[in-house]
């Protein structure tokens, strides 16, 4: 699926009326620049995408949709991971 910078902004932010909106994740910091994948939900199908800024909180975000007209989207399901661990007794 591809959608639109216009789309990709309004999933980022968690403010589209076209899509269900399910996970906005949190940006990962890697210094100047960030990312974070988004998830969301269109006629019953799960899609999630990659987005990238940098800059920093005291100056402006630069995000990938300033230079992208589109997104590609890769189609998700979600399963359960279950992990084992050794903790302190």
């Amino acid at each position: 699926m591809i959608i639109t910078k216009e789309q990709a902004r309004a999933i980022t932010f968690d403010d589209s009326e076209e899509f269900n909106v399910l996970e906005c994740a949190e940006w990962i910091s890697q210094g100047k620049y960030e990312h974070c994948t988004n998830v969301f939900e269109d006629k019953g199908k799960y899609y999630t995408f990659y987005i990238m800024r940098s800059g920093s909180y005291h100056t402006d975000w630069y995000y990938d949709w300033e230079t992208q007209d589109t997104f590609k989207c890769d189609e998700v399901k979600k399963v359960e991971v279950v992990t084992t661990k050794w903790i302190k007794v």
